[in-house]
Order: C-alpha cells, then sequence, then structure tokens
C-alpha cells in the first residue's frame, strides 16, 4: 500500500505548489486540486533541508481514504 500513498502524496505537493503561486508562468497549465482534498488526512511533515534539492523546504504529506 506504499505505492498509492506515494501517488497521492507526491499529487497533492504539485497541487499545493501551483495552489501557492510556485508555479512557472511558462510551465504547463496548473493542476486542479481534487474536489474532495480538504477531506484527506494528514500523513505526515517533513522538513527537506538541502537547498539544492528540487523539494527543499517545509511539506505538510496528505492522503484520500484509498491511500491510507
Amino acid at each position: 500500500m506504499a505505492q498509492p500513498t506515494r501517488i497521492a502524496a507526491a499529487l497533492l505537493l504539485a497541487a499545493a505548489g501551483v495552489a501557492g503561486g510556485m508555479a512557472a508562468a511558462e510551465g504547463p497549465a496548473p493542476v486542479a486540486l481534487p474536489k474532495d482534498f480538504r477531506s484527506w488526512a494528514h500523513v505526515r511533515s517533513m522538513v527537506v533541508t538541502d537547498p539544492e534539492e528540487g523539494m527543499y523546504g517545509f511539506h505538510n504529506v496528505y492522503a484520500n481514504a484509498a491511500a491510507l
């Protein structure tokens, strides 16, 4: 069951980045947030401390019922 959790987490992180205004102006079209994302469960928080890493920063990871 680890794979669905990773997929849900990756989708939510990508959506959160777009919603937070972090998308490049010339990048692909914004990703729409899932309709029920507010009902997802908080799974964990993580910090990536290396500024050279693409996921640098503080992240909250959420999962939907199927991923849990």
